[in-house]
């Protein structure tokens, strides 16, 4: 990563160089980077995803700051450790009194703390927290896209094109929500750069022998049972009714099948758990599920996979669950939606399957029980293409560049315009 940030901050021809080599501002201060987010309790891949890059970023050139609306004191605790500034700014409406109060108050802050850069993630952050940004004169506004917004309104989706021309740079997760971007929402292309989300693999869990029995024991998992796994929240976007009808058809031909469903549910989504699992027992498969709830180390779980699924049928973008599942050399199925094709590559790293296809998905289960052979080598294809295109290392190093590059143009029109 550092030959790649030497060559980054490298003085352009025709360009100040207000960053300079060792990334600090000409009057020798770091890049202040004010991340804004919606909700900040380290359930989800995006939080997940913002805590490794503010851990990664490079001290000596970036300063950061969080300003989550919705929060857990461990967060903001995790946070101050890795030595980032928190704004917890809670907000009953963004559009209310409560919003308006608010703004004001980080208005003044990002004034005082010399504020570069605002990057947004999730809606309110999107809306709001771009919006201040503009009327605090934040040089650069980036607005971060992790899925594909299938779940988005028509009030969200026009306010968004509203907004659009106050954002300077949007980073999407992958390739398919950046078309996402710029098909739906009129964004012009140049102002859209794609940054996958990366692993550390220099962290690669081991789950122990002890641990694993552990788990078996704890959920009546015998040895040779064949498991069937699926790592996602349970809601009706991931596609658990079309996984449980796979189930169904494929009971029959696989003795001993246990299918674990690792993922919070939350209090909103119980009538979808309810029709799901009513289907479970109708269709006397319930006695092979596992629903684990939430889970504070999903990962544990993979070791116990024989098969993992993805089967989101909309609003998707880069599953950090595909990717671990990968990294621990795990045959993967996918439903082809988000960037699902873009972390694997069919029929050679894993496979992909059209959405809500509960024959194709049982077809390729009852497959790949039957050939151990082929689990293996695409489990094994599977992990050496995790190491090779999704490290952390990558996913930071591209967003210093892209850090540096706005900061850097936006000095440039700040000095044509002086």
């Amino acid at each position: 990563m550092s030959g790649m940030n030497a060559q980054v901050l490298e003085t352009t021809p025709g360009i100040p160089e207000t960053a300079g080599r060792n990334g600090q501002t000409r009057d020798g201060r770091k890049i202040n980077i004010l991340f804004m987010i919606d909700t900040f309790f380290g359930v989800g891949g995006t939080e997940k995803q913002l805590l490794e890059l503010i851990a990664r970023l490079d001290k000596r050139k970036f300063s950061c700051y969080v300003c989550p609306f919705y929060f857990s004191e461990e967060m903001l605790s995790r946070v101050t450790q890795l030595g980032a500034q928190v704004w917890p700014t809670p907000i009953k409406r963004i559009y209310g009194l409560s919003g308006l109060r608010q703004a004001f108050g980080l208005i003044s802050k990002m004034h005082r703390c010399k504020i570069d850069i605002v990057s947004t993630f999730h809606f309110a952050a999107d809306t709001y927290g771009v919006l201040v940004a503009k009327l605090a004169g934040v040089p650069c506004v980036v607005s971060n896209r992790r899925d594909t917004g299938d779940h988005h309104h028509n009030k969200y989706s026009l306010l968004i094109k509203m907004l659009n021309p106050l954002v300077d740079r949007y980073f999407a997760v992958c390739d398919a929500v950046a078309s996402h971007i710029t098909e739906d929402y009129g964004v012009d292309r140049n102002k859209v750069r794609t940054i996958h989300s990366g692993i550390d693999l220099s962290k690669t869990p081991r789950v122990g022998r002890d641990k694993l029995e552990a788990l078996r024991a704890r959920h009546g998992i015998a040895r040779d049972a064949f498991v069937v796994g699926n790592i996602s929240h349970l809601r009706p976007e991931k596609g658990y009714d079309v996984f449980f009808e796979a189930i169904r058809r494929v009971k029959p031909e696989i003795p001993g099948l246990k299918v674990l469903a690792v993922g919070s549910i939350l209090p909103s989504e119980k009538p979808f758990l309810d029709r799901i699992m009513r289907f479970a027992r109708d269709k006397g498969i319930e006695e092979n599920l596992i629903l684990t709830g939430y889970v504070s180390n999903a990962t544990d779980y993979i070791g116990l996979m024989d098969i993992a699924c993805l089967t989101a049928v909309r609003n998707e973008g880069f599953s950090n669950a595909l990717l671990e599942e990968m990294m621990f050399g795990k045959p993967v199925i996918a439903t082809d939606v988000g960037g699902n094709r873009e972390a694997i590559v069919h029929k050679e790293s894993g496979i992909i399957i059209p959405p809500n296809d509960a024959e194709a998905l049982a077809s390729w289960i009852l497959k790949l029980y039957r050939d151990p052979g082929l689990r293996k080598r695409l489990g094994q294809a599977a992990k050496k293409r995790v190491h090779a295109y999704f490290r952390i290392e990558k996913t930071v190093s591209e967003f210093e560049k892209q850090y540096v590059e706005l900061y850097r143009e936006a000095n440039k029109q700040m000095g044509v315009r002086r």
